[in-house]
C-alpha cells in the first residue's frame, strides 16, 4: 500500500517510506513503540497509485525488544481492511433499513390507503435519510402477494 516492495521498506527510514500526513498520524504510535509499547489503531488513507481511492487500514507497532527489556525498534504490521469496513457500513444500513421497513410494516396494518401508506413510509424514511431505498422498498411491497390482503 506504499508503493514500496518488502526490500526497500526493511530497514528504511519513516520518512523515506511514508507521506507527511500518514507519518503524522502514525508519529504518537511509532514513540509509543519505541518506548517499548504496543499499538494498534486504524486509519483511512489515500491509495498511493490513485489519491482519490480512500482504504482503511489496521496498523499494528510491535516493539522490538532485546532479552534486558531495552527497545532496539519495532514492527509494523499493516494490513488494509477496505472490505470488511465497506461490508461493515453495508451491514449498518441494512440494519436500519430492516428497522424502518419494520416499523413501516406496522403502519401497512394500522393503514388500509395506499396514498397514506406511502406518505407514512416516504416520511419514515426522509427522516432518516434512506429516502433513494424508499421507492424501491415501498414498490416491492406493494407488489408482494400479501399486499392485497390489506387493501
Amino acid at each position: 500500500w506504499t508503493g514500496f516492495t518488502q526490500l526497500e521498506i526493511l530497514g528504511a527510514h519513516t520518512d523515506e517510506i511514508f507521506s507527511t500526513e500518514i507519518r503524522r498520524v502514525l508519529l504518537p504510535y511509532i514513540h509509543a513503540a519505541l518506548q517499548g509499547k504496543n499499538s494498534a489503531y486504524t486509519a483511512d488513507f489515500a491509495d498511493v497509485n490513485d489519491e482519490e481511492n480512500i482504504r482503511s487500514y489496521r496498523v499494528e507497532l510491535i516493539a522490538d525488544k532485546k532479552n534486558n527489556g531495552e527497545c532496539i525498534g519495532f514492527f509494523m504490521n499493516i494490513s488494509d481492511i477496505s472490505a470488511q469496513t465497506e461490508n461493515e457500513k453495508k451491514l449498518q444500513k441494512i440494519q436500519q433499513l430492516y428497522t424502518i421497513l419494520r416499523s413501516s410494516v406496522k403502519m401497512m396494518i394500522k393503514i388500509k390507503n395506499e396514498k397514506d401508506l406511502l406518505f407514512e413510509i416516504s416520511k419514515n424514511f426522509v427522516q432518516n435519510n434512506v429516502f433513494s431505498e424508499a421507492f424501491f422498498i415501498y414498490h416491492d411491497l406493494i407488489q408482494h402477494p400479501l399486499w392485497s390482503i390489506y387493501l
